[in-house]
């Protein structure tokens, strides 16, 4: 075998065998990129949320931001009691969408900007992921605390009505995204935290 080819073949198995030691030192430190659940991923995927007139009701309970104010306020609404729990998931964050009802008091505003629709949700153990559309990116107004009141009105919403739900991962269009306007960091699921709800009875 000529000098040339084999000083070839020793120079790429050598690189071949470093470059699988740097993945798997990576894998085991974690460094491994995250990954977002996709519908032909292992994540449990939601269903379309379609439901018929004789299925079961359920009340859940929703947060809607206080219109200029520091908080976010209980409401009650009702939703289909679909056998998919992301489902009934999906409708709340849809009521999240339409905000507060005719009627109801003038204080509120809606919790996701108007031109916001959502995509999905997806369930991976005890972590639910909603996947919002880019018109929340582009259409959110406001400070540091409507960032929040916005995020914690989709994650209270549903870590509250769903106890098997631990934490909430917002993403945007299928992909990871940092911030919503530059104060909350969504690179992490966030834990329910009532901490920013006004202290009155849930409905009331």
């Amino acid at each position: 075998m000529p000098t040339r080819l084999l000083y070839f073949l020793v120079v790429s198995l050598l690189f071949a065998t470093a470059a699988t030691g740097v993945y798997l030192f990576l894998v085991r430190r974690g460094g491994e990129p995250r990954k977002v659940p996709t519908a032909g991923s292992k994540y449990t995927v939601s269903e379309q949320p379609l439901y018929t007139s004789n299925e079961n009701r359920r009340k859940v309970i929703v947060f809607f931001p206080e219109d200029g104010g520091f908080e976010l306020v209980s409401r009650e609404r009702e939703i289909y009691a679909t056998s998919s729990m992301s489902n009934q998931m999906k409708q709340i964050i849809v009521e999240l969408i339409k905000g507060p009802k005719e009627g109801e008091d003038g204080t509120l505003q809606r919790a996701l900007p108007e031109a916001t629709r959502l995509r999905e949700v997806y369930l991976s153990g005890q972590t639910a992921y909603v996947d919002l559309t880019r018109d929340l990116l582009d259409n959110i107004d406001g400070g540091s605390r409507l960032e929040l009141l916005t995020i914690y009105s989709i994650v209270d919403s549903i870590t509250y009505n769903f106890g098997e739900i631990r934490s909430v991962k917002i993403i945007v269009e299928g992909a990871e995204i940092e911030t919503l306007s530059g104060h909350v960091d969504l690179r992490r699921a966030l834990t329910k935290d009532m901490a920013y709800v006004r202290p009155s009875g849930p409905g009331a």
